[in-house]
């Protein structure tokens, strides 16, 4: 018999990868859909779409022209990436390319994109550089 590996990654949806004889099968979806096929041998039942389940928070001010679901889960995923730079300068600056692209929407008051961009992920007033101060100085600019 050939040698099969399997690495799995689980948090609500998971990816697993099973390598038999220089082949690779990939499952998504629920992990208690196919529990009983990821032994040796077995075929998956059915495929479900990777995009049933959203990886993070849908961002609240996505621009009203964006209509396409799979464009407004790109935007949110994008947000919740811009949140996690390291510092409050470039986290205003793509954010202001995002309104500029008509993506996210510009009108919005300035404490509540802060406390949604918090909501995602953004550093709270305590860490160095993230204070609602800055924010506010720079997301003006």
């Amino acid at each position: 018999m050939s040698d099969v590996t399997n690495n799995f990654y689980i948090s609500g949806n998971y990816i697993a990868e099973q390598h038999i004889e220089s082949q690779t099968i990939n499952y998504t979806g629920n992990a208690r859909e196919h529990v009983g096929d990821l032994e040796e041998g077995n075929e998956p039942a059915e495929e479900t779409p990777s995009n049933s389940m959203p990886l993070a928070p849908e961002f609240k001010y996505i621009h009203y022209k964006v209509t396409d679901p799979k464009k407004r889960s790109e935007v949110s995923l994008s947000v919740s990436h811009i949140v996690r730079l390291p510092k409050m300068a470039q986290v205003c600056a793509a954010l202001k390319q995002l309104m500029k692209e008509e993506l996210v929407l510009s009108s919005i008051e300035q404490s509540a994109m802060l406390t949604e961009l918090r909501r995602l992920g953004l550093p709270d007033g305590s860490t160095q550089g993230f204070s609602d101060q800055n924010f506010y100085s720079s997301y003006n600019k």
